[in-house]
């Protein structure tokens, strides 16, 4: 069952400030990235889409929050700000960490990754 806008607004009222196509789009990359397949189990799938959502519109809120800041830096006359990266950007909130530790639950599955 696909989470719906109104079901993530409940569970996550900080992101509010998104809109419905915001919030839409990145549940569709959430529910791609933990496919029912894996994450076999109802509630727990659904608690996985929702923290890599939360995860994914929080990193664009500070990506924009750094944005901002840069061209303030920059305005001023003073050096740029140097974004964050890396391989492993779900430690970079609190949701992604939630959804790393979420993940480390499922069963390990042997077979073949295409």
């Amino acid at each position: 069952m696909a989470i719906t806008v109104a079901q993530f607004k409940t569970a996550y009222p900080d992101f509010d400030g998104f809109t419905d196509g915001q919030i839409s789009e990145a549940l569709a990359l959430a529910e791609l990235q933990c496919p029912a397949t894996v994450w076999d189990v109802a509630t727990i799938r659904e608690r996985g889409v929702k923290l890599l959502t939360a995860h994914t519109l929080e990193c664009q809120r500070l990506q924009q929050a750094m944005s901002a800041a840069t061209a303030q830096s920059v305005a001023q006359g003073q050096a740029s700000v140097n974004a964050p990266g890396g391989e492993d950007d779900l430690s970079q909130t609190l949701y992604g960490q939630q959804f790393k530790r979420l993940r480390r639950t499922l069963p390990k599955r042997l077979g073949f990754a295409f």
